[in-house]
């Protein structure tokens, strides 16, 4: 039992020694100098990043600057657009800018513009601009191939 014992103490001591010893190298082992260049790389990399941050607010900041001139801009030429034809052409243009109504007849000349029509001739009220237009059926029209292993 004594040697168990002693076996026992001698490495619950060599286990504080080391702990002290590991823990003496991690505080003392970092030399000032190492430390000061981790320093200043660390801020360094936040100068950065705040660099950073500022030029991509910038960025949508004139973004949304460039975004609300160009809806302004827009909003005046259809405003001089508007009173320009009202003047020139002495036409009165509310009602259809006001309307959503697709089939509007345009400025005034009261045609109604519709989109065009397939006036193809029909084949079983089929027409050209149909997905199966052309197409045959060959299921019906190929010729029964006989079996190759048939007998």
């Amino acid at each position: 039992m004594d040697t168990s014992a002693d076996m026992i103490l001698v490495a619950l001591t060599s286990g504080i020694v080391g702990a002290a010893i590991g823990a003496f190298l991690m505080f003392r082992g970092i030399h000032p100098k190492s430390r000061q260049q981790l320093e200043a790389k660390l801020q360094e990399a936040e100068h950065k990043l705040k660099q950073q941050n500022a030029q991509i607010t910038e960025h949508f900041t004139h973004t949304a600057s460039l975004v609300s001139n160009l809806t302004r801009n827009y909003r005046d030429l259809h405003d001089y657009l508007s009173s320009s034809a009202q003047q020139l052409g002495n036409i009165d243009i509310q009602p259809v800018l006001l309307s959503d109504n697709k089939t509007a007849p345009i400025l005034g000349q009261g045609v109604v513009i519709n989109p065009p029509l397939d006036y193809a001739l029909k084949k079983s009220n089929v027409g050209t601009l149909s997905e199966v237009y052309g197409l045959k059926d060959e299921t019906l029209d190929a010729p029964a191939r006989p079996d190759a292993y048939e007998k």
